[in-house]
């Protein structure tokens, strides 16, 4: 049963380390936390060189060998194995070298930890890959949702020495993206900017911190909401910097606005859970979305709907020109949010 990077780490923390581990998914950031973990929990420092073993797609010849090799000096090695072509999903499978590994993956040395990282999971019908997961704790380093993502945010900056809430941690991940590689960066931006206080707030995340395209637009979306036109244009020059196109930030936009009028029709019947699942949305986002929903009729928001949905025609047709397209959303929507 595949295992989850937060209760891997308290596996760890426990000093529970295995003879072998498969990891994968997309998380690359959280696969290199994890392997260096792993490291420090079996080998002093100043044995890393004699103790750590890195290979790139071996045979199982070289594989083996490597694992075969006593620590120096220390209890455990770790052998880290990447790019692994035997456990690739495409192409025909090598039987005989697949048949080997799967014989000898059952009785890895005690001394020995080995760690697959995969990209993808494997092709769980494949023999090797059950010999393997058979031996193996899986661990998937998956797009952690809302919830983990705070918590890891609220952990990575204590552990730099500041403090930051739930509720800054949530809107951090939706200002700046859930890379985590990008918020490891920001998180070490903050650690330098609130060093005296050694409390992050709101504002100093926007102070500070790189913004995603959703966070660009939702800045976009509220300043339209109270007519700060300058404002609007200076997130569009920024988006428009970052190779953002016309009909682009039309189709933000429009997302937008579409979801404040999905609250707004279907919020009043339904507990806030149905409703954020009927937009598709959680969390600070969610929040954000519903307290913008009820400061604005739904008339002027089907209105402002439709004329984006119109401009984005026009482009498409030919009718008017990108760069033009942009000044009729912004004062339109002006007109209509504060208009008579």
């Amino acid at each position: 049963m595949p295992i989850d990077y937060i209760a891997f780490t308290e596996q760890i923390k426990k000093g529970l380390v295995g003879k072998a581990y498969l990891f994968y998914g997309t998380e690359d950031y959280l696969i290199r936390q994890a392997l260096e973990r792993v490291k420090n929990a079996l080998i002093p420092a100043e044995l890393e060189m004699l103790n750590e073993s890195r290979l790139v797609d071996p045979t199982v010849s070289t594989f083996i060998e490597t694992v075969e090799t006593y620590p120096a000096f220390c209890d455990r090695r770790l052998i880290i194995v990447e790019q692994w072509q035997l456990f690739s999903n495409e192409g025909k499978e090598n039987k005989d070298e697949a048949e080997r590994l799967a014989e000898y993956i059952k009785n890895i040395p005690e001394y020995a930890c080995v760690v697959i990282v995969l990209h993808n999971k494997p092709d769980g019908k494949r023999r090797l890959t059950k010999a393997l997961e058979a031996a193996a704790q899986s661990v998937e380093f998956g797009k952690p949702d809302e919830n983990t993502l705070a918590r890891w945010i609220t952990r990575q900056a204590k552990a730099s020495g500041i403090s930051i809430s739930d509720k800054n941690a949530r809107f951090l991940a939706f200002y700046s993206g859930a890379d985590l590689t990008q918020l490891a960066q920001e998180i070490d931006k903050l650690c330098v900017y609130c060093a005296n206080s050694g409390v992050v707030e709101e504002e100093d995340i926007r102070a500070t911190a790189s913004q995603s395209v959703s966070g660009s637009i939702f800045d976009l979306t509220d300043a339209l909401l109270i007519g700060n036109t300058s404002g609007a244009y200076k997130v569009i020059d920024n988006l428009k910097s970052d190779g953002e196109s016309a009909i682009g930030l039309l189709s933000f936009l429009s997302s937008q606005f579409r979801k404040m009028r999905l609250i707004n029709q279907v919020g009043a019947n339904s507990t806030q859970a149905q409703t954020a699942s009927a937009v598709g949305l959680t969390g600070w986002a969610f929040e954000k979305t519903a307290e913008r929903a009820k400061k604005v009729s739904a008339g002027k928001l089907d209105r402002a709907i439709q004329l984006i949905t119109n401009t984005d025609i026009a482009i498409r047709e030919g009718d008017i020109a990108q760069e033009y397209a942009i000044d009729k959303i912004l004062l339109g929507i002006a007109n209509i949010m504060h208009g008579e």
